[in-house]
């Protein structure tokens, strides 16, 4: 089973519902598939200018993107945020396995595996079994 989006990928209209096989629209018009064309290439020349190298940054990147006008929090509560979400992260994936084809649940929860076996494994007094 395929997923079939349901909903233009750039302005969010219904799609029409397919009246052939093939490969699925993900966009309502050519103006939309333009613009999507246009926002993936800006993306792309972006993200290697906006992707921090180290963990710090990446943490403090993060940060910013959520709340812009907050000022840098420190270190530790950096550090406690993020084992918060990658604990949420995993336990998200776990709970979705069951519902995903075979193809990605594998990977899935291979990667929701990982990820609570580092977690426990780099910080067995804060992340409990």
């Amino acid at each position: 089973m395929s997923f079939r989006p349901t909903a233009c990928a750039q302005c969010g209209k219904p799609l029409p519902v397919p009246k052939t096989v093939g490969r699925p629209k993900r966009y309502c018009d050519d103006v939309c598939r333009y613009r999507g064309r246009h926002t993936r290439a800006q993306a792309a020349a972006v993200l290697p200018e906006v992707v921090p190298q180290d963990r710090g940054e990446l943490v403090g990147a993060l940060a910013l993107l959520v709340n812009p006008t907050a000022e840098p929090a420190a270190p530790e509560d950096q550090l406690a945020g993020a084992l918060i979400n990658l604990t949420a992260i995993e336990h998200g994936l776990r709970r979705i396995v069951p519902d995903l084809p075979p193809r990605l649940a594998g990977p899935a929860g291979k990667l929701a595996a990982g990820i609570g076996r580092e977690l426990r494994r780099a910080y067995p007094e804060v992340i409990q079994a």
